[in-house]
């Protein structure tokens, strides 16, 4: 099963298209995190897992990913109810679950500046974010 600290590795790796896309105005949202790896052979690892992953998630914290659920019937552990999918609905779900809210304001402002004073960097801005 996926975890957390993974959700943020992959989360963070998407940072810099999430800036392309602030540039190019392209739409970002809803972005989806593939979590289809197999889940603990040990049930009560399995169980620590899970909780955490839903601990971290838009449901118990306000902001962060939010987790679609699936029956799914395991070899080891019968009939589960195992998340599905991963995604982030918002940009401000997004930036929260980062940490990054600020820097992403700031990294708007700036990018808004440059392409004011000088329209001609824009695909500049886009490589280089």
């Amino acid at each position: 099963m996926i975890t957390v600290t993974e959700i943020k590795k992959k989360s963070e790796n998407l940072y810099t298209e999430y800036l392309k896309s602030i540039v190019s105005g392209e739409t970002f949202f809803p972005k989806t995190i593939r979590s289809d790896k197999s889940v603990s052979n040990d049930f009560g690892e399995m169980r620590k897992e899970l909780a955490e992953v839903i601990g971290h998630s838009k449901d118990n914290k306000n902001y962060g990913y939010t987790i679609n659920y699936k029956q799914i019937n395991t070899r080891k552990h019968g009939a589960q109810t195992l998340p599905e999918e991963i995604s982030f609905q918002t940009e401000t779900d997004y930036l929260k679950f980062l940490h990054k809210d600020k820097e992403a304001e700031s990294f708007k402002n700036n990018a808004a500046f440059i392409l004011t004073q000088y329209p001609v960097l824009i695909e500049w801005i886009k490589s280089i974010p």
